[in-house]
């Protein structure tokens, strides 16, 4: 045969095997996607189990990186494994096809939660039965072919009838961790916990846990109120201090009310839905806070609303019940006074007298935008952390923020007064609300003999302010000064200074109620 035949035949047949090769990707088939759910689905249908499509669309799906290779593969889970794939699948993309990973992740009652950590597959599960509720981590690793079969079970919370409780802490990554477990007696008049302390190490030339334990278990006392916050059982920081700790508890069948280290009873409170039934607030004219419970009507008799007063030196004691002709279950609680409260824009007082708030606008024009939403506190707003305190927008009728920068700032009007050039130190305020009589003055320094130069600004609403002054000293500032309505004609004098020597969290945001 003619040896030029020779060579354009076999020159054909590598264009022939290239055109081949290249054709799937020219035409655009046979492009694994792991986002195609329709693609995936009938893999996962020849492949694994046979699900239809409908049911397969109600599947979790994870996109984690499983194989420490910088790209996602897909984890599906029939939720909480309850008809008929009681497993996780693991897929990847090899090539242009799907593929499963082997691996054997059982999906618990309750849920399973898969998470990448430390360069280790996690996954966190709850099963629920007579016996109790089982909270727990298993460990997985990725050998190059496959998911290695469980390594460590790591308990993060286990809860059993008439049986202790088990709670667990986990510190340091997953190559080398301590594992902290309390077992907690249940609720009882004293409680103790038991606190032992684990550590779990990854060895890679067996690829398992070594675990050795570090301290052993200890009976400790609890108390009341730590065992509440450990619980989780209704625990609040009413003032953003931490100066008021709060627990709603019920012990031997009756509601109880913690305050720091003291349990006090709730006179004429009954009823199991104590977390339904009882609203938190600071008190308007005395020091300290209170406590009101509802009781709905029963047996011919109307809803109640009991109020408590609470302060650091007189504790707990009982002010008054508000007695009404329909329910209040759900109505908000709009203010309180030390002799009567407003709930649901109806003044109630403890001698049974009520009157409604006027709906007249002279009145209503004390309020800003961000009040009219709930009529007296702030609406809309997100409440947030500044500096050391916490923000809870609506529980007032106005919020001040020297040097504000938080989550809020589109809520707010921009409004900028200079006393020198805008290239200046820029100072602010915001103001969430209305603040009348409005005064900016400028003190060029504390040991200045000029005169201080003051603006009127007026009235300002819902408006973030920006000052320009020229602080030529570590004693110059700026003082911001004005009057804030608290309701029925309350009048709030507001005062504070601006500078640029102190940092954030020397500036105290300033709050009114109703």
């Amino acid at each position: 045969m003619n040896k030029n035949i020779i060579i354009a035949m076999l020159l054909a047949l590598v264009v022939i095997l290239a055109i081949v090769q290249l054709a799937p990707s020219l035409l655009g088939i046979g492009q694994a996607d792991l986002t195609d759910i329709d693609a995936v689905h009938r893999y996962v249908q020849s492949e694994i189990t046979d699900v239809s499509r409908d049911e397969f669309a109600a599947w979790d799906r994870y996109y984690l990186d499983v194989t420490n290779d910088g790209i996602d593969e897909l984890i599906v889970a029939e939720p909480h494994g309850r008809i008929g794939h009681p497993y996780m699948e693991i897929i990847q993309v090899d090539g242009r096809r799907l593929q499963r990973i082997p691996a054997e992740i059982p999906v618990a009652n309750q849920g399973s939660i898969p998470e990448v950590r430390d360069g280790f597959l996690t996954v966190t599960s709850t099963t629920s039965d007579a016996g109790g509720l089982h909270t727990y981590m298993d460990i997985y690793l990725y050998d190059g072919s496959m998911l290695l079969p469980n390594l460590l079970t790591v308990t993060l919370f286990r809860s059993e009838p008439m049986a202790d409780e088990i709670m667990g802490e986990l510190d340091g990554p997953l190559t080398d961790f301590t594992q902290t477990l309390m077992n907690i007696d249940p609720l009882r008049s004293n409680p103790v916990v038991r606190k032992g302390v684990y550590r779990h190490r990854f060895e890679p030339a067996t690829k398992s846990f070594a675990s050795e334990q570090l301290q052993a278990a200890e009976a400790t006392p609890l108390g009341i109120l730590n065992y509440a916050a450990l619980h989780g059982l209704y625990s609040y920081d009413l003032d953003g201090s931490g100066a008021v700790d709060t627990f709603l508890l019920e012990v031997d069948g009756e509601p109880r009310l913690a305050v720091n280290d003291e349990v006090f009873p709730l006179t004429g409170v009954h009823g199991p839905s104590l977390e339904q039934q009882y609203r938190l607030a600071p008190l308007e004219y005395e020091a300290g806070y209170a406590f009101v419970f509802y009781t709905a009507p029963s047996n011919g008799e109307p809803a109640a609303m009991h109020f408590y007063q609470y302060t650091g030196t007189a504790g707990l004691s009982y002010l008054g019940v508000v007695r009404t002709a329909h329910s209040l279950f759900r109505a908000p609680i709009l203010a309180l006074y030390r002799d009567r409260a407003v709930v649901d824009y109806t003044v109630y007082s403890f001698t049974g007298d009520r009157w409604h708030v006027s709906d007249d606008e002279e009145w209503l024009a004390e309020y800003t935008d961000l009040n009219i939403g709930g009529r007296f506190n702030l609406q809309g707003l997100t409440n947030e952390p500044f500096g050391d305190h916490w923000v809870p927008y609506d529980q007032y009728v106005a919020v001040i923020i020297p040097m504000y920068d938080g989550v809020n700032l589109g809520q707010l009007t921009a409004k900028e007064f200079a006393f020198s050039e805008q290239s200046g130190p820029r100072l602010s305020f915001a103001v969430f609300g209305t603040m009348h009589n409005t005064e900016i003055t400028y003190i060029e320094s504390y040991f200045s003999d000029d005169d201080p130069i003051v603006k009127e600004i007026g009235t300002i609403e819902d408006a973030m302010v920006t000052v320009h002054a020229a602080l030529p000293w570590d004693t110059s500032f700026v003082r911001v000064s004005g009057m804030v309505y608290g309701g029925e004609g309350w009048e709030n004098q507001v005062e504070f200074t601006l500078d640029d020597m102190r940092c954030l969290a020397e500036y105290e945001p300033i709050f009114v109620v109703y």
